[in-house]
């Protein structure tokens, strides 16, 4: 049976889950992961966990619930759900060219996961209502960051074999700090809760503009 668009769309989420889940070695430990269709004033996302009993009622844990409801018109402009820069896009109504007005999904306490609402301009998620402060509060940060890269294809530092990259040097590059965090979570997911990745390994994991920004960053310390 052919998969529909929201299926895919609930499949990408399981295999690139961005939040916290629920873990447990005794009892739970389960996830449930769901995507469905709504208008835009109803597109939010929901998570909350649920006790859960070891066979014996002995033991007990938790599972994961987590809900995400989707404006067709977010998967107009971002087809796999996700921004380019890891936020997962609710509702989107675009306002430019690579100007959005969003609802994203935000990690809360726990297994919570939020609704809010800002822009994505260029890449970069602005929490803010005014659209004129936020494309300048854009415009201000990658003018500092294009800077710094700048002057690290100047200085054309070689990259260390063994070059670890942190979140800090994620930011410092000019990626989204909203879309840092969440990529972050998919790679403790993968690798453990560790301070920082070695280059080689990040670009193997996800070979994009933001990891190569993220990378150059830290060659420069």
């Amino acid at each position: 049976m052919k998969t529909t668009k929201i299926q895919q769309i609930q499949n990408n989420l399981i295999e690139n889950f961005p939040f916290r889940q629920a873990e447990s070695r005794w009892a739970g430990g389960e996830n449930f992961i769901t995507a469905k269709w709504a208008n835009s004033k109803k597109a939010n996302a929901t998570g909350w966990s649920e006790q859960a009993w070891s066979r014996n009622g002995i033991w007990s844990g938790n599972n994961g619930r987590f809900k995400f409801r989707f404006s067709r018109r977010a998967i107009k402009y971002f087809p796999t759900g996700f921004a380019p820069g890891g936020e997962v896009v609710l509702d989107a109504k675009k306002i430019a060219p690579r100007e959005y007005r969003v609802k994203i999904a935000k990690q809360g306490r726990g297994l919570e996961i939020n609704t809010v609402s800002g822009f994505l301009i260029r890449g970069y998620f602005i929490q803010i209502k005014n659209i004129e402060k936020a494309r300048k509060m854009v415009a201000r940060h990658r003018a500092l960051a294009a800077k710094d890269l700048i002057k690290a294809r100047k200085t054309r530092k070689p990259i260390p074999h063994r070059l670890f990259v942190g979140i800090e040097d994620s930011l410092k590059s000019g990626n989204c700090p909203h879309g840092t965090e969440q990529f972050a979570a998919r790679l403790r997911r993968e690798f453990g809760d560790i301070g920082g990745i070695r280059a080689d390994v990040l670009i193997n994991f996800q070979d994009d503009m933001f990891t190569r920004r993220a990378v150059m960053a830290a060659s420069n310390r």
